[in-house]
């Protein structure tokens, strides 16, 4: 996998999609072309919520991003921090 493309596709998410319609489900198709179904782990969903999170994070803590988009950023950070905490442990 080319770090850099899926790096720009994982971003540009944000970037092009309206934040009233971010994702979990919204990146991971935005990212698909990176990953086969077929071989998608346990490791390798776990990197991609941590690249999810990492850019809501991101969009977060950016003063400069509009009220709400860093509202919609913390809601869903939120949403998947509780989704993980609440899966069973392997």
């Amino acid at each position: 996998m080319d770090k850099k493309l899926f790096d720009r596709a994982a971003t540009s998410y944000f970037q092009e999609t309206s934040f009233i319609h971010w994702s979990l489900t919204g990146f991971l198709m935005a990212v698909k072309p990176f990953w086969d179904t077929a071989v998608l782990s346990k490791e390798f969903l776990s990197i991609l919520k941590k690249r999810y999170l990492a850019i809501l994070n991101n969009i977060i803590a950016d003063e400069n991003r509009d009220k709400d988009q860093r509202n919609m950023a913390a809601f869903l950070a939120k949403q998947v921090l509780r989704f993980i905490s609440l899966s069973p442990v392997s």
